[in-house]
């Protein structure tokens, strides 16, 4: 899987609306993708929180832990690449 290091975005509105910085502002790739990870990161330990309290299924943390895979994968081939 190749994912573009400029276009790479997760959509998680709630979290863009809270986060002041946007994808237009970041122009480094390694920036991006690094921001693109941590997003993952926090999106994942809220869904582990929201499992335990039984908010969300186990199918569902499973679609942030493969996020969070796939970001973590663009971050270092984007690493690699620059």
């Amino acid at each position: 899987m190749q994912y573009s290091n400029t276009r790479l975005k997760i959509l998680d509105l709630h979290s863009r609306q809270e986060d002041s910085l946007t994808m237009n502002e970041i122009t480094n790739p390694v920036e991006l993708a690094q921001h693109n990870l941590d997003e993952a990161d926090r999106q994942l330990r809220k869904a582990q929180a929201d499992l335990a309290l039984g908010d969300i299924d186990e199918n569902r943390l499973r679609q942030f832990e493969k996020l969070r895979d796939i970001c973590a994968e663009d971050f270092h081939r984007v690493v690699r690449e620059n």
